[in-house]
């Protein structure tokens, strides 16, 4: 990385989602996906020590969920406390589920800043042929890990002339318009949302938490992925604790009238398949 670069951007779903070394499991041997705000913070100190003001950006939807797991004492859910003060320090920025990753990409690129990502951007570079794929990839450092969750980033190496950076430091006061719009997400977030749209909104989170990067989920575990964030439930308790009907109760929490699934096709903003792989059907993006 030869380009001197003037801050780093985080993708924080990478981050806050990694649970190397704490990984936690259902009855059937499926994963359960963990928030780790302290991961993300860890992430954040690593780079601000190397000189870089740095910035992570997070789904709307992924917020309310660590609200939710939160509010019900999940295991699966770190400090909410510290996610809460990272975003009003603007080191974290909610940005809402209708925006796609292009969204941070554009930022990164106009701030001029290194992006940390495992993210390969398959469908934005078919959706944006037009964009200068080579100078973001070039830009863009992968392979961080949390070893002893000490967060490790391979590549970043110390800011050159680095400047002492007041508290209240803005790092994209330069993109006046999309502060203006974190502003008002961030304020939406703290207000009493419709409970559909939220639940809507962390829908989309979990979806895209499960499937992003080609990843395949079991129709019924996937199900079960989201009865657990929208409902509150321990996935390592199922089937045990969990209540009968818990299905048509997910369904009308999320406004759905049909099928599940046909329902999730329908509203998810990126194409979803399903298919049968040895008897078991799968879901994934298409």
């Amino acid at each position: 990385m030869t380009k001197e670069y003037e801050q780093v951007v985080l993708d924080g779903a990478n981050i806050i989602h990694n649970d190397t070394g704490i990984e936690k499991k259902d009855s059937e041997g499926n994963q359960i996906t963990q928030i780790r705000p302290e991961r993300l913070e860890g992430a954040i100190n690593h780079c601000e020590e190397l000189g870089w003001p740095t910035i992570a950006f997070l789904k709307t939807g992924t917020y309310l969920w660590a609200k939710d797991l939160a509010d019900s004492d999940s295991p699966y859910m770190g400090d909410l406390d510290i996610l809460e003060r990272l975003i009003r320090d603007r080191k974290v920025v909610l940005i809402s589920v209708k925006k796609e990753d292009i969204y941070w990409i554009d930022f990164a690129l106009k701030e001029n800043a290194i992006i940390v990502t495992h993210d390969k951007f398959k469908e934005e570079l078919g959706k944006y042929p037009k964009k200068d794929w080579k100078d973001i990839e070039d830009r863009t450092l992968r392979g961080h890990q949390f070893i002893s969750d000490k967060f490790i980033l391979p590549g970043l190496m110390k800011k050159k002339s680095v400047q002492e950076t007041p508290p209240d430091f803005v790092p994209f006061s330069k993109f006046e318009q999309l502060r203006e719009e974190v502003e008002e997400l961030q304020q939406m977030v703290r207000e009493l949302m419709p409970h559909n749209q939220t639940n809507l909104e962390i829908l989309q989170a979990v979806t895209n938490q499960a499937l992003s990067n080609g990843k395949r989920a079991g129709t019924a575990h996937f199900h079960r992925i989201v009865g657990s964030a929208i409902l509150g439930l321990d996935l390592s308790t199922y089937p045990k604790s969990w209540p009968k009907g818990w299905p048509k109760t997910l369904s009308k929490k999320l406004g759905f009238k049909g099928k599940f699934y046909e329902e999730l096709i329908k509203q998810s903003s990126k194409k979803i398949c399903v298919t049968t792989k040895k008897g078991t059907k799968e879901i994934f993006y298409c």
